[in-house]
């Protein structure tokens, strides 16, 4: 307690000296300022008019208030718009400390219109509105205040702006406050004293740190008040803070005297009541002097209670009396400005209606005189339509007559390439054709020449790549066949009612073989075992056949291939799914074309024709149904899905499976 005597002393003794270094600070920062006036363009001039104003505020109202004004002056002549926006943020801030709220409202809504035209001004438009809010507080229109705090809050938190956040949240922390909100007003006055710790904002820190010990002494923690009161005060001391170090001191000597600790609530308070007495702050003097009493009283001695108290109403009446000037002025400028905005609006409405009157007997002599050449006009462009319409209906007749012979002609030629089309395909039918009896002959003498000749001799490899050779070019000629039998439209489907289960089935039995040779995995998962569709069970085995051989050409050796057999509300599905090369984007809008060579590669020599997957899909289609592809990539394997009608029928009634071996 002894220690914090003395550190009262001193900062009562020290109080001058700090004060003409501070003040010698900030003149040194306007004189650095105006150092560069002279070699400043526009814009940045009225910057520095903004900022010299804003230096002078701490300490000079009326230099802050020229400089401002000869901010606002050139902003409006060279049409700078966020300059101007910060200028009058920069007024009304004036005018607040001033006590003139009307006249700062009036500014903060005048940055607050210029920061919303496109190209909005975010940061401005952020002050404006958190100014705006402290002014409401300052009225006691709390509601109002937070709403408006809130919104500039938002502004700053989109710019990740850590000063205009910190400056928002200690204005909300005050407001919550005055609402008793103290949860509230906690949060943000932390939040605040973090960004403002983290910035290194010496001035912002003891404000807050202030206004947190002003809301722990409200809820009775004077604790926790108290250490915030002490740690603030050599800090204030540092900056000459004269407010704040009698805000401090009055809530300190407040604490004691609610503590009962009475001797040192006294002493605390004369030294605050010297600190006040210092920067002749009546308000400050009142609430002090108020205290004084309070503790006078408290200790019995009621002689010098009724002098302070008495002081405390005085100094209540002079602030009163003040105030009240302040809006009898406030109301009087307020009316005059209302006066000579309604005689401007009276002049105004005289002139537009003098003008009116000129206006319209212009503008009846021009009438007549426009109709009169309208007329005329309109007269000739008559004559000049009707010729243009003769010729414009000439040219169009002949324009029909030529698109007609156009139709006729591409008719023909539409024709023509439907006969050759299917000549074509005719041909290629009995071209295929012909072609198969004999190398199903050259397959068969194959078979029998290799019964008779040693297995492991020379001419047994030849006649075995003959063999193979002959096998590739009949799956070919069949392949071929199937496609022209579907261009042709020749192909009729037989359709039942079958178990897809059992078509599955049989198509992995007859590709197995080829599997293992691979030294590959063949599963197959049936999900729905009593699926039903109506099919064509020789041509949809064509199908699976076509999916799992390709699925097993493409995957490498020792990898798995599944196939699965599920059913929807309305359709059966069949999924192929493999680990082999993937398909790559380039690949996709190519894979169900005819002879299209894609970026895969069969991995164990096998042969591809082009032409199976584009079967598979007009198969697909033709029974209804839909086939796709998935792939995730080059490397990621693929799926092919097949999507077909379900069949709505009993078990009973499905048709037993029939399809070629």
């Amino acid at each position: 307690m002894r220690l914090f005597r003395v550190t009262i002393f001193f900062l009562v003794l020290s109080t001058p000296v700090f004060s003409n270094i501070v003040f010698g600070q900030k003149r040194y920062v306007i004189d650095s300022l105006m150092q560069n006036l002279p070699a400043s363009s526009d814009t940045s001039l009225a910057r520095l008019y903004n900022a010299i104003a804003w230096e002078y505020r701490w300490f000079d109202l009326d230099s802050a208030l020229k400089y401002v004004r000869l901010g606002e002056a050139l902003s409006r002549q060279i049409n700078f718009r966020d300059g101007l926006a910060q200028n009058q943020n920069f007024a009304g801030v004036i005018y607040f400390n001033r006590g003139d709220l009307s006249k700062a409202m009036d500014f903060f809504l005048n940055a607050l219109q210029l920061s919303e035209q496109p190209p909005r001004n975010p940061v401005e438009l952020g002050y404006a509105l958190n100014n705006i809010g402290n002014v409401y507080k300052q009225q006691g229109a709390l509601k109002q205040a937070i709403e408006s705090m809130m919104r500039a809050l938002q502004e700053f938190e989109s710019l990740g702006d850590k000063r205009g956040i910190a400056y928002c949240c200690i204005r909300l922390a005050e407001s919550y406050k005055a609402q008793k909100n103290y949860d509230a007003a906690l949060m943000y006055a932390y939040r605040s004293l973090k960004l403002r710790e983290d910035m290194g904002d010496k001035d912002g820190i003891q404000s807050i740190r202030i206004l947190l010990g002003i809301i722990y002494s409200e809820i009775g923690d004077y604790d926790k008040a108290l250490n915030f009161h002490h740690s603030t005060l050599e800090s204030l001391r540092a900056t000459n803070s004269h407010w704040g170090m009698a805000t401090s001191l009055n809530n300190i000597a407040q604490i004691y005297l609610k503590q009962g600790r009475l001797d040192t609530a006294l002493s605390t308070a004369q030294v605050c009541y010297n600190v006040a007495k210092g920067f002749s702050s009546k308000e400050k003097l009142m609430d002090i002097s108020r205290t004084l009493g309070d503790i006078y009283a408290a200790k019995g001695d009621f002689a010098n209670a009724y002098t302070y108290l008495k002081r405390a109403e005085m100094l209540k009446d002079s602030v009163l009396n003040e105030q009240n000037v302040r809006a009898v002025a406030n109301m009087q400028a307020l009316y005059d400005a209302q006066r000579r905005q309604n005689q401007i609006e009276l002049l105004k409405k005289e002139t537009e209606y003098q003008a009116f009157i000129r206006n319209s007997l212009i503008g009846t002599v021009l009438l007549l005189s426009v109709i009169a050449i309208l007329a005329v006009s309109s007269y000739r462009q008559k004559k000049r339509a009707a010729a243009q319409y003769k010729a414009q209906n000439d040219s169009l007749i002949k324009l029909n007559a030529l698109l007609a012979q156009e139709r006729q002609r591409a008719e023909v030629e539409r024709q023509r390439a439907e006969k050759a089309s299917a000549f074509k395909t005719e041909l290629l039918s009995i071209a295929a054709h012909d072609l198969k009896n004999p190398l199903q002959s050259i397959l068969g003498f194959s078979m029998l020449i290799l019964e008779e000749i040693t297995e492991r001799s020379l001419l047994a490899d030849k006649i075995k790549a003959i063999q193979r050779a002959a096998e590739r070019m009949l799956s070919l000629i069949k392949e071929l066949l199937e496609t022209a039998a579907i261009d042709s439209q020749k192909i009729q489907l037989k359709k039942q009612k079958t178990y897809l289960v059992d078509l599955l089935y049989r198509v992995l039995d007859a590709n197995r073989l080829q599997a293992e040779m691979k030294l590959q995995q063949l599963g197959f998962e049936v999900l729905s075992p009593n699926a039903v569709v109506e099919i064509d069970a020789d041509w949809m085995r064509e199908v699976f056949e076509n999916l799992v051989s390709n699925a097993i050409k493409f995957t490498p050796f020792g990898k798995h291939i599944s196939v699965a057999l599920s059913e929807r509300e309305d359709y059966v599905r069949v999924e192929v799914r493999d680990e082999g090369q993937g398909l790559s984007a380039e690949d996709m809008p190519k894979l169900f074309g005819k002879f299209q060579r894609l970026s895969a590669q069969p991995t164990g020599n096998e042969t591809s024709t082009g032409l199976g997957l584009s079967i598979a899909k007009q198969i697909v289609e033709l029974h209804g149904g839909k086939i796709w592809a998935e792939s995730e990539g080059p490397g990621k394997g693929a799926t092919f899905i097949v999507e077909l009608p379900k069949a709505q029928t009993d078990d009973a009634h499905a048709t037993t499976l029939t399809v070629r071996a």
